[in-house]
C-alpha cells in the first residue's frame, strides 16, 4: 500500500489506517495533492517496490484552503524577485479537490491502474470518511471502491492480513450521491412523523444539550425521539407512535421495559415495606448475591449503581491485592467512563481516544492496550509483570461485536496466571450469551467480574464478583479501608429498591427458559440478516452473541477492534437507524446492535428483517 497524505502534523497515517511502520510507503506533501514528484513517487513504490493499492489521505481544516495560489506566488515573487514556476496547491473545497487527486492517480499513464482510494480524516472527532472519485458518475474499477471505514485510531494490527483491502470484498458499490438523497428523505419523512419530538427536544430549558444525559442527543433524526411509555419490547413516543424496541436502553432494558415481577418487587420495596434507601443492608442484597454467585462462580459480591463504579472500583482492588500500577485494556474496548479506558493505540503508542473529555493524566501512565486476539502483543505487555489486571469482554461489544478466537481465552487466562496478573472480565453486554453470561457459556475462570445495566430491570444497579484468593488477599490487608473512604463504596450502592429489583430481575426474569427464547429469535435475525447478504452480494457481515447481534460494514468479520473500527460508516448508519425509525422499529443509535428481550415477539423480528431488506433494496435500486 502508498499512502498520499497532506504534511499536516495532525495527520498519522500509520495510526489512522491502523497500520505499523513498514506497512505502507507514505508520500507526504502539503495538502496531500497528486504532483509530478507525488507520481513519480507512487510508480517507484508500484513498480521497483510492489505495492497494489494507493490511498489518499486529506483532512478537515487543511491549512490549504485559507489562501489563494496566484497571490501567495506574488507575495514569494514580492520578497524575492522571482516568480515561482510552481503552483502551491491551493484549494478551496475538500472533497473536490480529493475527487481531483483520485482521478489524477487512476489517469496517469505512469501507474499501474490498481485500487485508488481517498480518505477525509477529521482532525476533531477523528472521523475517517472516504469520498468517491466522482460525485455522481459510475466508478471504474481502478478507482474508488466506496465502502467507508469510520473512526479509527492506531493498532498493531498486520496490514497483509487486516489492512484496508480486506475490509472490502467484491461486491456492489454504495453511490455516496444516492445514499446522502436517501438520507435526504428519510431526514424529512421523520421530522414529518414526529412534530411532537421535534417541539419537545426544541423546549430544552436548562438540559445540557437538550438532553438528560448528553449521548441521548446521538440520535439519527437530528433530534432524539422523546419517550411517553415503555412495555416489554416495544416504546411508545410523544407522537403516539408505537415502535419494536431492539435497542432496549442499550442493553439496560434487556429483561424488558418494566417486567412484571420486578415492578412488583419495587412496589413492595417501596410501598409496602417503605425504605428506598437507609445504608442498612436487606435480605435482598443476600439473594441477589447468591443468585451472582451461582450463575458466574465467584464467591464474595458487592453492589454499585453502575458498572462503571464496578469496574472503577475493580481496578482499585485489582491495584491493592497486587501492588502494580497499570491495567491492560483491549482497542476500542469500553468499559463505562472509567478513566484508564479511556485508550487507544497510535501506532505502537498508548494515547486517550479521541473525543476523550479532559483526561486527568496521559494514560499511557497508567494502561496498556492491544488488539483483541492478538496473543504475541499480550504476551509482550504483560511480560514486565506490573500490570495489576486484564479489563476486557469476554467478546468486545461495543465497536461491533468482535468474537474470541479459539483457544483465545484459555490463552489469556495462561498468560495471566503466569504472570501474576489479575483477570477481570466485564459481562455487562456479554451478559446476553446466556443466563451465565459469556463466562458460563464458555467455561471462562476470571478473578473478578463485573456487571451493571440489565441486571435489575431498568432499575441503576450495578455488581463486582471477588474469587475467593483475591478476597482472601484484600480482607487481610489491614491497611485497606473497604468500610469508609477507600474508594469502593457509594451512599446510594447496595440501596433496598436496587436489591429487591436484582433478585427479582435475576430469579424471576432473566431466566434459563427466557434466555433461551431470546438466544432462538436472535439466530433468526442473524439468519435472515445472512440470507439478506446473499441476495444483496453485500460486503457485510453479521455477529450475534447469544440473544444480541449486530451488522458491520466488512467482510468478513472483525477479529479486532481496530478492523471493527474501520469497518464503520457513519452515512450507512445514519441511513438504516433513519429508515428502520420511520418504520417503527428501533436499533441502538450508537451502532448497529440489535437486542433481545423476553417480551420480544417473532412478529418483531420480522418487521426487522423486512425493514431491514428494504432499506438495503432502495440504496441498491
Amino acid at each position: 500500500m502508498a499512502i498520499v497524505a497532506c504534511m499536516d502534523a495532525r495527520l498519522n497515517p500509520y495510526g489512522i489506517f491502523g497500520l505499523i511502520e513498514g506497512d505502507a510507503h507514505v508520500i507526504r506533501n502539503a495538502g496531500g495533492g497528486i504532483t509530478d514528484d507525488t507520481i513519480r513517487s507512487l510508480s517507484i513504490s508500484q513498480r521497483l517496490l510492489g505495492t497494489e493499492e494507493v490511498v489518499i489521505l486529506q483532512h478537515t481544516g487543511c491549512g490549504m484552503t485559507t489562501f489563494a495560489d496566484d497571490s501567495f506566488r506574488s507575495e514569494i515573487e514580492a520578497e524575492t524577485g522571482t516568480r515561482p514556476r510552481w503552483h502551491s496547491g491551493a484549494f478551496s473545497e475538500l472533497d473536490e479537490h480529493l475527487r481531483t487527486s483520485i482521478r489524477a492517480v487512476a489517469d496517469s499513464p505512469f501507474l499501474a491502474h490498481h485500487t485508488v482510494r481517498g480518505f477525509v480524516f477529521d482532525v476533531t472527532t477523528g472521523a475517517l470518511r472516504e469520498v468517491s472519485a466522482r460525485s455522481s458518475d459510475q466508478l471504474t474499477p481502478n478507482e474508488v471502491q466506496a465502502n467507508v471505514p469510520g473512526p479509527k485510531s492506531g493498532s498493531t494490527v498486520d496490514a497483509t492480513q487486516h489492512g484496508l483491502s480486506r475490509l472490502v470484498e467484491n461486491g456492489p458499490m454504495i453511490d455516496r450521491e444516492k445514499l446522502e438523497t436517501l438520507i435526504s428523505k428519510e431526514h424529512a419523512r421523520y421530522s414529518e412523523l414526529h412534530p411532537g419530538s421535534r417541539q419537545a427536544a426544541a423546549r430544552t430549558g436548562h438540559l445540557l444539550q437538550g438532553v438528560p444525559m448528553t449521548w441521548m442527543a446521538d440520535w439519527a433524526g437530528g433530534f432524539p425521539l422523546h419517550l411517553a411509555r415503555a412495555r416489554g419490547a416495544t416504546v411508545t413516543d410523544v407522537d403516539g407512535i408505537t415502535y419494536a424496541d431492539f435497542c432496549l436502553g442499550d442493553t439496560g432494558a434487556m429483561a424488558g421495559h418494566s417486567p412484571a415481577p420486578t415492578l412488583a418487587a419495587i412496589r413492595r420495596r417501596a410501598f409496602d415495606d417503605g425504605g428506598i434507601t437507609a445504608m442498612l443492608p436487606s435480605s435482598d442484597a443476600t439473594g441477589a448475591s447468591d443468585e451472582l454467585a451461582r450463575r458466574f462462580g465467584l464467591p464474595l459480591w458487592s453492589f454499585t449503581l453502575t458498572a462503571t463504579d464496578a469496574n472503577r472500583w475493580a481496578i482499585r482492588v485489582a491495584r491493592h491485592v497486587t501492588g502494580r500500577p497499570k491495567i491492560l485494556v483491549f482497542n476500542w474496548c469500553y468499559h463505562g467512563t472509567v478513566d484508564e479506558t479511556f485508550a487507544t493505540l497510535r501506532g505502537d503508542k498508548v494515547v486517550a481516544r479521541t473525543g476523550n473529555v479532559g483526561p486527568p493524566v496521559d494514560p499511557g501512565l497508567t494502561t496498556r492496550v492491544v488488539e483483541f486476539n492478538d496473543l504475541p502483543a499480550l504476551e509482550q505487555a504483560l511480560a514486565g509483570r506490573d500490570v495489576a489486571a486484564v479489563l476486557a469482554e469476554p467478546a468486545l461489544t461495543n465497536i461491533g461485536i468482535v468474537l474470541p478466537d479459539p483457544g483465545f481465552h484459555d490463552a489469556l487466562r495462561a498468560l495471566t496466571r503466569d504472570t501474576g496478573t489479575l483477570l477481570l472480565l466485564d459481562e455487562t453486554h456479554t451478559f446476553s450469551a446466556g443466563p451465565r453470561g459469556a463466562i458460563g457459556a464458555w467455561a471462562l475462570e476470571p478473578d473478578i467480574v463485573t456487571l451493571g445495566k440489565a441486571i435489575a430491570g431498568g432499575i441503576p444497579a450495578g455488581a463486582y464478583g471477588l474469587s475467593a484468593g483475591v478476597a482472601e488477599r484484600l480482607l487481610a490487608d489491614p491497611d485497606a479501608d473497604l468500610v469508609d473512604v477507600g474508594g469502593v463504596g457509594g451512599t446510594l450502592a447496595g440501596n433496598a429498591l436496587s436489591m429487591a429489583a436484582t433478585v427479582a430481575t435475576l430469579s424471576e426474569v432473566l431466566t434459563d427458559t427466557a434466555f433461551a427464547h431470546m438466544t432462538a429469535l436472535a439466530e433468526r435475525y442473524e439468519s435472515g440478516v445472512n440470507e439478506l447478504l446473499r441476495e444483496s452480494a453485500l460486503p457485510w457481515s453479521i455477529t450475534r452473541l447469544g440473544a444480541r447481534a449486530e451488522l458491520r460494514y466488512c467482510s468478513p468479520a472483525p477479529r479486532s477492534g481496530a478492523e471493527s473500527a474501520a469497518a464503520g460508516d457513519s452515512a450507512l448508519d445514519e441511513y438504516l437507524h433513519l429508515y428502520l425509525a420511520n418504520r417503527e422499529v428501533l436499533l441502538t443509535p450508537f451502532h448497529n446492535m440489535a437486542l433481545m428481550c423476553p417480551d420480544t415477539t417473532e412478529e418483531q423480528v420480522g418487521r426487522l428483517l423486512e425493514a431491514l431488506g428494504a432499506a438495503v433494496a432502495e440504496l441498491a435500486a
